[in-house]
């Protein structure tokens, strides 16, 4: 889930480091939060597509979120590679509605599922990949199986962020 990537930072007692939080999704566009003095650990990552493309990884929670059976099954390919998924989307839900549906959709995706196969996904696992071996320098706070997640050991990154990663 969405919301379930920021626990990671939550200490022994359950309260969040406020200081330390990866990202936080907001209008659709993920922004790092940092304190000031781990600004200087940012990094620039691109998604290879809109935001939209994603829920056709996890069509139980895009299908749960609208209401109805919209999507058939999970997207064969790599959802990345859709070329206009917001139009698709509109396309097959004639009442999708970016805003109203993304608020509903997003908090219910399943990102272990969304990036479970390795070929696929390559600009989101590296997005999550680098957020993950920074904070997880940087924060004293976090799980420590984080880096066992979303097949960030297995799993294929995008070319573009290829040096930004301890990864490769």
């Amino acid at each position: 889930m969405w919301g379930g990537f920021s626990s990671w930072l939550t200490t022994s007692n359950g309260i969040a480091d406020h200081n330390c939080q990866p990202f936080s999704l907001d209008t659709g566009r993920l922004w790092i939060l940092c304190s000031y003095q781990k600004s200087a650990s940012a990094s620039v990552h691109f998604f290879a597509n809109m935001l939209e493309a994603y829920y056709f990884a996890d069509s139980a929670a895009t299908n749960r979120a609208l209401g109805q059976s919209v999507l058939a099954q999970d997207h064969d390919g790599d959802v990345e590679e859709i070329p206009h998924p917001k139009n698709e989307l509109k396309r097959i839900h004639p009442g999708f509605d970016e805003r109203a549906h993304g608020a509903l959709i997003v908090p219910g995706l399943d990102l272990d599922h969304v990036l479970d196969r390795p070929e696929t996904c390559r600009f989101l696992r590296s997005l999550f990949g680098w957020c993950v071996e920074r904070m997880s320098a940087s924060c004293e706070v976090h799980d420590a199986e984080l880096p066992s997640r979303f097949r960030l050991v297995d799993g294929q990154r995008a070319e573009p962020m290829r040096n930004q990663s301890t990864h490769d």
